[in-house]
């Protein structure tokens, strides 16, 4: 599967270098796991605080820390996944507020991307028939 980021340096619409400062910026303003569950009330500060305290202690991120106190299920974890996936920037506004790219070459683009990848799914249920 290819990414519109990718789709837009083929196209000659971003440089790599372009897409790169882009995504450490889509990344850098992008909430953690952790700020999310506090946010909506998810996990208590108080568990928050365990958690950060085991994983000051030990080499393990913030799931596996959370699982060994167990304060994590995957339940939550589907829940968190899709409000950080809500809360993400999106590349195509952070790549306007740049100055890379216009409006018109975004939606233009996607409107391409998204054609291209409903054909590849398409031909690719043909070929398993």
């Amino acid at each position: 599967m290819k990414f519109f980021g990718e789709y837009l340096v083929e196209k000659k619409i971003l440089s790599e270098e372009a897409l790169a400062r882009a995504l450490f910026e889509q990344i850098r303003d992008t909430p953690s796991l952790a700020e999310v569950a506090l946010d909506n009330g998810i996990v208590k500060a108080s568990d928050i605080l365990s958690i950060f305290k085991i994983q000051s202690a030990t080499s393990l991120g913030f799931v596996e820390a959370a699982r060994s106190l167990g304060l994590w299920n995957e339940e939550m974890a589907k829940v968190l996944s899709e409000q950080v996936s809500q809360r993400r920037p999106p590349l195509g506004q952070i790549l306007m507020r740049r100055g890379y790219t216009s409006m018109e070459q975004i939606t233009g683009a996607l409107d391409e991307f998204l054609g291209e990848m409903e054909l590849e799914k398409s031909a690719a249920i043909i070929e398993s028939t």
